[in-house]
């Protein structure tokens, strides 16, 4: 296999984790829309049997095709900082599952230092690929989205506006497409 392939199946594992992420999540939201409201963003679904098993597919899906991709990834600037950066949100990601629970406190509050962690890493990978990396108007665009979507999730988490779902939506949205425009292209360039 060459190079040029390996690279075109990280892209196409990248594009498959999102999806993977975010279509159950969507599943949930239909089949408990009161999570909309809830302020508890997407944990809230892995808190209700209903949608429990949909959440925890999108959590582990989502990280074991994250970690392939980030196998397939060439080990050359600048995609090894979304290699390494891959490698790193895999586990934030698990962690984020294994620590959703909405009766203990103690661990809620571990739950939500790894989403925060989680979060941030991704806000930088996608800023470093803007604003760095990039810079043209479709990824600035959709850095001003991340950020957006950033913003709400922040103002949401610390009670201002009831709407951490719609910010994670809008972040993990934006970021998506923005490393999938980044990783295309990057692909010319190797």
């Amino acid at each position: 296999m060459t190079a040029q392939q390996r690279y075109q199946q990280a892209i196409t594992l990248f594009i498959g984790s999102q999806l993977c992420l975010l279509l159950p999540l969507i599943l949930c939201v239909l089949l408990l829309p009161s999570g909309m409201l809830a302020n508890r963003g997407f944990s809230y679904f892995g808190d209700y049997p209903r949608t429990r098993l949909l959440y925890q597919l999108a959590f582990v899906s989502a990280g074991c095709l994250l970690l392939l991709s980030a196998f397939r990834l060439p080990w050359v600037m600048p995609v090894r900082v979304l290699k390494v950066g891959f490698m790193i949100m895999v586990p934030l990601l698990f962690g984020v599952l294994v620590t959703t629970s909405p009766d203990n406190r103690a661990l809620d509050g571990i739950h939500i230092t790894i989403g925060v962690t989680l979060f941030v890493l991704q806000f930088i990978l996608g800023s470093w690929l803007a604003v760095v990396i990039c810079r043209d108007t479709r990824t600035m665009r959709l850095w001003l989205l991340l950020i957006a979507g950033g913003v709400l999730a922040v103002l949401a988490l610390v009670h201002l506006i009831p709407v951490l779902l719609w910010g994670q939506v809008c972040f993990q949205t934006a970021f998506a497409v923005l490393l999938i425009q980044a990783l295309r292209k990057l692909q010319a360039g190797l």
